[in-house]
C-alpha cells in the first residue's frame, strides 16, 4: 500500500511539475470580462489552452494576487497582450512621454495675426 502512494507522488509530481513552480495549478472554468483595468496592475499573464482545461484562455494575474480568466479573442486581451508562441504571452508596457504636454502647442502661436 505504502508503494502505491510513493507511485502516486511521483506521477504527480511528474506531471505537474513544470507548472507549480511558477504559479499555482488550476483551470479557469468560467471567463471573466474587464474592460478597464490598467496594464501597471497586472504582474504576469499566462496562456491557458484546452486539454486538461476545458477551453483556451488567457490567464492575468495582477500585482494584489488577483487572477481574470479572460478570452484570448476579447478587445481588451488583443489590445493589451501579445503572445509569445502558443505557450506564454506579455503585457504591452505603453512609454511614458518625457516633458509631458504641457507648453508644446504646436501651431498655437502667431495664428490670425499676420
Amino acid at each position: 500500500m505504502n508503494l502505491f502512494y510513493v507511485l502516486f507522488v511521483c506521477m504527480m509530481s511528474c506531471l505537474c511539475g513544470s507548472e507549480a513552480v511558477s504559479w499555482p495549478s488550476f483551470c479557469c472554468l468560467k471567463k471573466n470580462s474587464i474592460k478597464g483595468l490598467p496594464v501597471k496592475n497586472v504582474a504576469d499573464c499566462k496562456v491557458q489552452s484546452a486539454g486538461l482545461c476545458p477551453f483556451d484562455a488567457i490567464i492575468i494575474k495582477t500585482h494584489k494576487d488577483r487572477n481574470f480568466c479572460l478570452d484570448p479573442k476579447a478587445e481588451w486581451v488583443i489590445k493589451n497582450v501579445v503572445m509569445k508562441g502558443t505557450d506564454s504571452c506579455d503585457m504591452k508596457r505603453r512609454k511614458k512621454s518625457r516633458g509631458g504636454k504641457r507648453g508644446k502647442r504646436k501651431g498655437k502661436q502667431g495664428k490670425g495675426r499676420e
